[in-house]
């Protein structure tokens, strides 16, 4: 952990007046963009957001300095996530968040979210930690508590699937090419 993130965790431990808007301020948009992009709706991510947050304020005597602030609260997020959806409450995957590198190719950013969201709920979750929001494959792993050969295994899988399904989505495209040559 880094001085600045204990210094942020001492604060909200402590109930100190402005922790708890200093630590949202350090993580909230991190944390709501991953909440988003493993919803895939602004209203499920807020919700999600929030419930996090309320978990760590509840919990935060219950954290073991061992992992960054990062890791706990993207864990707490995935399992809230999962009893969530487990419970058959509404998380509709019908709008993610722009993933492609082109920012102004619509059409690779339409295709790309759509096949995000046709992968298997872990091989998601894997890709979306390790390539998307930067953690190593050794905290995707702490995050999941599972094997780091497993982590670097499922996003292993999941590009090759993105890569397939992205492929299968373009031969159209190659197809009407080499018809009008």
């Amino acid at each position: 952990m880094t001085t600045r993130e204990e210094q942020l965790l001492q604060q909200f431990q402590s109930g100190e007046v402005g922790g708890f808007d200093a630590f949202y301020a350090e993580y909230g948009s991190r944390l709501y963009r991953f909440c988003y992009r493993l919803c895939g709706s602004r209203a499920d991510a807020e919700d999600l957001t929030q419930e996090v947050f309320l978990a760590a304020f509840q919990g935060i005597e219950r954290f073991e300095s061992r992992a960054s602030v990062a890791t706990w609260l993207c864990r707490i997020a995935i399992y809230r996530h999962r009893r969530l959806k487990n419970r058959g409450e509404n998380l509709a995957l019908d709008e993610m968040p722009d993933l492609a590198d082109n920012k102004n190719d619509e059409v690779t950013k339409i295709a790309l979210e759509s096949a995000l969201t046709a992968l298997p709920e872990n091989l998601r979750i894997a890709f979306l930690l390790v390539k998307s929001e930067g953690f190593k494959y050794r905290e995707a792993a702490e995050i999941l508590a599972i094997p780091q050969g497993t982590i670097q295994y499922q996003v292993s899988e999941a590009i090759t699937r993105l890569r397939e399904m992205l492929g299968k989505m373009d031969e159209p495209k190659r197809k009407e090419k080499s018809n009008a040559m």
